[in-house]
């Protein structure tokens, strides 16, 4: 009983998830576009320093010249929640679909947080050969997960 309402729970939120679509300019085409999934709780207020409120799901923007200001980050990795603010983003990317996925143990040096950037679709299993660029999280700060998000 109790696995079949977590199937429930998990289909539900699948579906949500996945049509929870942003589209940013609806009058280039998607070929043209960046299409970005961030598989993490995020809270994105500045798109190349426009407002904008975009908390979950998948974002259609145009490619090129890419900054994302977030609010707020949380990421679970193994057994710890991490929980950012503040954050920017830059990069340019040319059109195609990306996947940004957490990783506190990147870049180099291999201590570094910051989102593993695949470039293919967020429909497929995450594949090694797909992997585009390692893009960190810089002047992170600690906070303690009583303070409210």
């Amino acid at each position: 009983m109790l696995r079949n309402v977590l199937l429930i729970v998990v289909i539900i939120f699948t579906v949500l998830f996945s049509s929870c679509v942003t589209v940013y300019d609806e009058s280039i085409p998607r070929e043209e576009s960046l299409v970005i999934t961030i598989t993490t709780g995020y809270f994105i207020r500045e798109y190349n320093e426009i407002p904008v409120d975009w908390r979950r799901g998948v974002l259609v923007l145009p490619a090129g010249e890419t900054e994302l200001f977030f609010g707020n980050i949380m990421a679970d990795y193994g057994n710890r929640t991490y929980v950012f603010r503040q954050v920017t983003l830059y990069f340019t990317f040319e059109p195609g679909e990306y996947v940004f996925l957490f990783n506190p143990y990147g870049g180099e040096d291999e201590r570094t947080m910051g989102f593993n950037v695949y470039r293919q679709s967020p429909n497929t299993s995450i594949r090694r050969e797909n992997f585009f660029v390692f893009l960190p999280l810089l002047k992170v700060k600690s906070i303690p997960l009583t303070e409210p998000i």
